[in-house]
C-alpha cells in the first residue's frame, strides 16, 4: 500500500507561509502568541477553502497548502496578506502579525496525506526570501499568472536555493499594490492626503525594488562573467602547460568582445601577454632550429631568408651568406645535431617586435650558454639578426 501512495505524482501549486519572528512573539507573551497562531490558522484556513485548496499540513507557525491552479494560489497569497493587513489596522499593536509567503509551481509525490519531491522543496526555500508582509514566486508561478491577475511583480534574479540543483527565477509581488485592502472599521478614518502619501510612498517601493531587482540581477551576470574569465584563463594556461600557446590564445580573444576597460579586460590581457611570449618562444625555437638544419644541409640560399632585412642591408647578402658558411664549418668541427641546439630563455621586448634569445650548445657531454642572439619581427615572422 505504501508503495503504491509513493507512486502517485501530479503537478500543483504549493504554497508556504509563515509567521515572521514567531519565537520573539512566544518569549515576550506566550498566551497572546497561541492565540495569534489560531487567528492565523482559521484565516490561512478560509482563504485556501475559498480559492479552491487543502491544507496539507500544519506546522506551528507555518503552513503548506496545495492549488490545482497556479492563479488560484497567487491569489489565495494575495488575499491573505490583505487580510492579514487589514486585521492588523483593527487590532492591538501586541495582536499584530505578519506573514511570509511564497509559492511555486512543480512535480509532487503523493504520499498518504502528505506531498513530498522537488515542487514542495522549491516553495520551502522561496517562502523566506520574501520579506514580512511579502510574496514570492518562481518563475514557473511567474509564467502561467503574469497576464492573468492584476498584481506588480518584482524579478529579483537567479537565486541558488539551499540544496535544490540549478538557479531558480524570483519574483516579488506586492501584496499592497495589487489592489485594494478591504477593511471594514467604521473608525478608521481616511483623508486624501493620506491616501495620497501611501500612493506616493508605494511608488518609490515599486520603483526601489525594480532598481534593486536590476541591481542584483546585473551583479549576478558580474559574477557569472568573472567565473567564466576564470574558468577560461585557467584553461588557457592548461594549454600553454601543454605547449599549445594559439589554443590558448584563441580561448581568451574570444572575451575580448564583451569587455570593456576595467580589472577583467587587464586580466585578460595578462593573460595575452604571457602566452605571446609564449608562442613566441615556440616559433623562435622552432625557426632557431629550421636555420640550424640549413646550415647543416649546406643550403646557404635557405641560411641568408632567416636573416632580418637590416642585416641584410649592413652586411650585404654575401657577407650574411659568408657568416652562414663560418657556422657551417663550426658546426662540422664540433660534429653538432639539431638535438644539440636548445633555447634556455626569450625575453620579448616591450613592444613585442623584438627578442633577446638564450641559446645552449652541447659540447661534449655539457650544456654551455652562448652568446645572446636577438631577433626581430618582419612581416609576421621571425629573423636573426646576424652580427
Amino acid at each position: 500500500m505504501e508503495g503504491t501512495a509513493y507512486s502517485q505524482r501530479r503537478l500543483a501549486a504549493i504554497m508556504f507561509a509563515d509567521i515572521c519572528e514567531y519565537s520573539r512573539m512566544m518569549n515576550a507573551n506566550e498566551e497572546r502568541t497561541l492565540e495569534v497562531v489560531k487567528r492565523f490558522d482559521q484565516l490561512i484556513s478560509a482563504s485556501v477553502m475559498e480559492f479552491d485548496g487543502n491544507v496539507i499540513k500544519r506546522m506551528g507557525d507555518g503552513i503548506m497548502a496545495e492549488f490545482h491552479s497556479a492563479v488560484g494560489a497567487v491569489e489565495c497569497a494575495l488575499t491573505i496578506q490583505r487580510r492579514v493587513m487589514a486585521r492588523n489596522v483593527r487590532v492591538e499593536e501586541g495582536d499584530q502579525f505578519q506573514l511570509r509567503i511564497g509559492v511555486h509551481l512543480g512535480d509532487v509525490v503523493v504520499a498518504g496525506n502528505d506531498l513530498l519531491g522537488d515542487g514542495v522543496n522549491v516553495a520551502s526555500r522561496i517562502e523566506p526570501l520574501a520579506p514580512p508582509g511579502g510574496i514570492c514566486i518562481s518563475q514557473d508561478i511567474y509564467s502561467q499568472v503574469h497576464n492573468k491577475i492584476e498584481m506588480v511583480a518584482v524579478p529579483l534574479g537567479p537565486h541558488q536555493l539551499k540544496n535544490i540543483e540549478g538557479q531558480i527565477e524570483i519574483y516579488r509581488v506586492l501584496a499592497d499594490a495589487a489592489g485594494s485592502i478591504p477593511v471594514s472599521d467604521p473608525h478608521r478614518r481616511s483623508t486624501g492626503k493620506l491616501r495620497g502619501w501611501k500612493l506616493a510612498g508605494l511608488v518609490v517601493s515599486v520603483l526601489f525594488l525594480v532598481l534593486f531587482g536590476q541591481a542584483v540581477k546585473r551583479n549576478q551576470r558580474r559574477l557569472r562573467r568573472q567565473k567564466t574569465i576564470e574558468k577560461t584563463i585557467a584553461t588557457a594556461h592548461d594549454h600553454v602547460a601543454a605547449d599549445e600557446p594559439a589554443e590558448a590564445r584563441k580561448l581568451l580573444e574570444s572575451l575580448l568582445p564583451g569587455l570593456r576597460e576595467g580589472p577583467d579586460l587587464v586580466r585578460v590581457r595578462e593573460a595575452l601577454a604571457v602566452i605571446e611570449e609564449k608562442e613566441s618562444a615556440q616559433r623562435i625555437r622552432t625557426r632557431a632550429r629550421d636555420l640550424f638544419a640549413s646550415v647543416k644541409a649546406e643550403n646557404w640560399d635557405a641560411c641568408v631568408e632567416f636573416a632580418h632585412p637590416d642585416s641584410k642591408m649592413q652586411h650585404g647578402v654575401k657577407g650574411v651568406r659568408g657568416r652562414m658558411m663560418l657556422l657551417g664549418v663550426m658546426r662540422g668541427l664540433l660534429r653538432l645535431d639539431r638535438d644539440d641546439l636548445r633555447l634556455e630563455s626569450v625575453e620579448l621586448s616591450e613592444d613585442r617586435q623584438s627578442a633577446t634569445v638564450a641559446m645552449e650548445l652541447k659540447l661534449g657531454q655539457q650544456w654551455q650558454r652562448q652568446k645572446p642572439q636577438t631577433w626581430k619581427r618582419h612581416e609576421d615572422e621571425w629573423h636573426l639578426i646576424v652580427e
